[in-house]
């Protein structure tokens, strides 16, 4: 193990953190490492400081203003939030909605068959004389298909 990893290793090993392949090696190489076991002194007598200070004591009222200030500047950011996110769920739809339309097969306003049996009524009932009711029947077999 070199000096760099060891010195990675050293506050998960404090908090009893290290698997066993890792502790073991950390070990050996503090038996062997000056400068490795100055750094874990270094460390430990920190934590030891550190864990003897007292908690500041906090202003009355502090935690009031901290809240009062911290949503007093939320708002303005959040209806810009809000903004943008409409602004490029709006853009989004639109761009979907022109993939669909453009992907969609394009038809004609009546399908083919049905032109064709409009056009087949339309000549019976322009060659039928009105009058006298004679001409050809309505009443035939339809034609489907192009």
């Amino acid at each position: 193990m070199n000096c760099n990893r060891a010195t990675s290793l050293i506050s998960a090993y404090l908090d009893s953190e290290l698997g066993g392949r890792d502790m073991l090696a950390l070990q050996r190489h503090l038996d062997d490492c000056r400068d490795c076991q100055a750094e874990l002194e270094s460390i430990r007598t920190l934590r030891q400081e550190l864990s003897s200070l007292r908690e500041p004591a906090v202003p009355v009222g502090f935690e009031l203003r901290l809240r009062e200030a911290v949503y007093a500047a939320q708002p303005a950011k959040t209806a810009t939030v809000r903004a943008r996110t409409f602004l490029l769920t709006a853009a989004c739809a639109a761009v979907v909605t022109l993939a669909v339309q453009q992907s969609m097969p394009r038809s004609p306003s009546q399908p083919v068959y049905l032109q064709n049996d409009i056009d087949t009524d339309q000549a019976r009932l322009a060659a039928s004389d009105p009058l006298s009711g004679a001409g050809p029947s309505l009443v035939s077999s339809p034609t489907y298909g192009p």
